[in-house]
């Protein structure tokens, strides 16, 4: 894990999810050949707008909510668990050496957000 936050601050132990650890660490077997080691970031800069998801934030978790459209279902709220850089990836895999993980297929060189959506309920 990455934060662009100084230490002071920070909880010794970052509260990270099992199932984040789990999701991170399935991406890292699936993309090793290409990439040693997947970190997860805490924030991101797109076009001057700043998104955080630190982990030990004041000894907290600091999430940001943002609105994804995600098309067939629309418009939903979701909560931001961190950003993984995967711009070392190979742009144009064959058929069989493609990255698939997670729900996505095909995976391209990019920076991504783990996310969690929420729907209304």
């Amino acid at each position: 894990m990455r934060s662009d936050r100084v230490e002071k601050g920070k909880s010794k132990y970052p509260m990270v999810e099992n199932d984040l650890l789990e999701f991170i660490d399935g991406l890292q077997v699936r993309v090793s050949q290409c990439i040693p080691s997947v970190a997860l970031y805490s924030c991101y800069n797109r076009e001057g707008n700043i998104f955080r998801a630190d982990l030990s934030y004041r000894k907290n978790v600091w999430r940001d909510w943002v609105v994804i459209n995600w098309f067939r279902d629309g418009q939903l709220p979701n909560r931001i668990y961190g950003f993984l850089d995967l711009r070392s990836l190979p742009a144009n895999l064959t058929r069989s050496n493609r990255i698939n993980y997670g729900g996505l297929e095909n995976i391209k060189p990019a920076i991504y957000a783990i996310v969690e959506a929420t729907v209304d309920g």
